[in-house]
């Protein structure tokens, strides 16, 4: 039987995780840097251990520092990416990061640096 994750606490337990400012665990659309926003899963996969109820989910995860074009903004990512990766292994989920990039977000008109983490959460 596959039991069903519970989005709710998954979504806030990473955006949480990171660590980076505030924790959105949802696309906000009035989010305020620096903070952390978890989107929607990608993909969801059930019954990946042969049939025993796990299933894995695909979260995209962005962590937003600052404006593009501040070399501030360079220096908090550096400082900050280990404490992500950190976090993330100590919460109480079992995350893998499959992915991670640069790219800029557009908060209320303004364009941030973003890390994204694309993070594979088996529940």
């Amino acid at each position: 039987m596959t039991t069903t994750p519970d989005l709710n606490a998954t979504m806030d337990a990473l955006a949480t995780a990171t660590g980076v400012g505030r924790a959105y665990g949802y696309p906000a659309d009035d989010a305020q840097p620096p903070c952390t926003v978890v989107g929607y899963p990608t993909t969801w996969d059930y019954d990946v251990t042969f049939g025993v109820g796990n299933a894995t989910m695909v979260y995209p995860v962005w962590c937003v520092f600052g404006k593009v074009t501040e070399k501030s903004t360079r220096d908090r990512i550096s400082d900050a990416l280990t404490a992500i990766y950190a976090g993330l292994a100590e919460a109480s989920l079992v995350i893998r990061v499959t992915s991670a990039s640069f790219e800029p977000v557009m908060l209320a008109g303004v364009p941030y640096m973003a890390v994204r983490l694309d993070c594979e959460v088996i529940s």
